[in-house]
């Protein structure tokens, strides 16, 4: 969206949520714009409009890879 600036002859754009720069023509990467924001040495992959999704590594799941499966719930040990 762009807003007229009074007195000054320019405009400047409101940019929607993952874009940037000065025409809001520039896709931000979340997986490089600062810190990686999947845990667990995770996997970032990039999607449109700036979203992502990680990639969990074995014994980790949630949105961003924050929860730590309990691997004994679901194949306990038998005999142990």
């Amino acid at each position: 969206m762009c807003q007229d600036l009074p007195g000054l002859g320019t405009i400047n754009c409101l940019c929607r949520s993952g874009y940037e720069g000065p025409a809001c023509n520039i896709t931000i990467n979340p997986c490089t714009s600062g810190e990686n924001p999947c845990f667990g040495g995770a996997t970032c992959k990039p999607l449109q409009q700036g979203r992502y999704k990680c990639i969990c590594p074995p014994g980790l799941t949630g949105p961003t890879c924050e929860l730590n499966i309990d691997d004994c719930a679901e194949q306990p040990c038998l005999l142990g």
